[in-house]
């Protein structure tokens, strides 16, 4: 089954509805294609599996919420908004149900917010902002949060990558197992925030933030065993916290942690905590700073530690705290 809507451009709000309640064993393919400024379109599509959803919005002001839910796989969910160097102002809800679903949102402009919900197995989530065919396009206060219920999921973030914008936002939640996240942000003043796994888990997640310019933040918090962290910043006035096995400070215990952040600015700061205040596993620490005004901790309690500091710039501030077994440090300051 193919459904394609289109809506032309207007001066007033038109809104597209489609609830699909699929037949057993018939894919449904929904197109639905709207040029103009404050336009909304919600679907729905129910039971069965490889459906898909492709829904492009062009101009400012654009809604778009599009669902696929039941026990369905293999379903997958596009939204393209915005023009390039517009207003902005989009807002894109995905929510799916199901294993090896995916679900992508992609938006120019400024202002617009992603939110992307999939609760399953080995499922894929993707934002890019500023997206402009991967060239970035630039876009200021763009935001996304993404979340994933299950094992094995990915997901993906680019804000205003090789373009200019700032005060973007990315949020990642996983739960469960083995799950991946990759943050790309480009330019001043972002956030990159994401939490992996449950209390207990058998882990296996791994985390990566990548950011360039100035005033940047990054934060992640694992729990359960095996994760990797790693963190990469450049620019001025930047922050990184990595922490294993976090549960609020608490501490769950963590078997094979590894850990590294890298900065190169001024004003830098960087925090990693494994295991804090619990048992632990094989953990590994790097911090690298280049810059002015560096501040680095490592914390790490049980057991089979490594910490590597190494700072260039000028102020220079180090800590490192090892609790319990093999620990071995190395401090190198220029």
């Amino acid at each position: 089954m193919k459904i394609i809507a289109y809506a032309a451009a207007s001066a007033f709000a038109v809104p597209a509805i489609a609830l699909v309640a699929a037949t057993p064993a018939l894919a449904q393919d929904i197109t639905i294609e709207q040029t103009g400024t404050d336009h909304s379109v919600s679907i729905i599509q129910i039971e069965d599996a490889l459906n898909s959803i492709t829904v492009t919005q062009a101009a400012d002001d654009q809604i778009a919420l599009v669902r696929q839910i039941g026990s369905a796989a293999a379903n997958t969910a596009f939204v393209a908004q915005g023009d390039i160097g517009g207003l902005g102002g989009n807002e894109a809800s995905v929510i799916q149900t199901g294993s090896d679903n995916i679900g992508a949102v992609g938006q120019n402009s400024a202002s617009n917010f992603a939110a992307i919900s999939q609760d399953g197995n080995t499922n894929f989530a993707s934002v890019d902002q500023g997206f402009n065919g991967g060239t970035g396009a630039g876009g200021d206060t763009n935001n996304a949060r993404i979340q994933q219920f299950g094992n094995d999921g990915v997901v993906s973030v680019e804000q205003n990558f090789d373009g200019s914008g700032s005060g973007n936002d990315s949020d990642v939640l996983q739960f469960n197992d083995g799950n991946s996240a990759f943050i790309e942000q480009a330019d001043t003043l972002n956030v990159a925030f994401i939490i992996q796994g449950d209390v207990a888990g058998d882990g296996g997640h791994s985390a990566t933030v990548t950011q360039t310019g100035n005033g940047n933040l990054v934060a992640i918090g694992q729990y359960s065993a095996l994760n990797e962290a790693v963190a990469n910043q450049s620019g001025d006035g930047n922050s990184a916290f990595i922490d294993q096995g976090f549960n609020n400070g608490a501490g769950t215990g963590s078997d094979g942690n590894y850990a590294e952040a890298n900065q190169t600015g001024t004003g830098n700061e960087l925090t990693i905590n494994q295991n804090v205040l619990d048992a632990g596993g094989g953990n590994s620490a790097i911090i690298t700073q280049n810059g002015n005004n560096n501040t680095g901790t490592i914390n790490q309690s049980g057991d089979n530690h490594t910490a590597t500091l190494t700072q260039t710039g000028d102020n220079f501030t180090y800590q490192i705290d090892q609790v319990g077994s093999g620990m071995v440090a190395n401090i190198t300051q220029n």
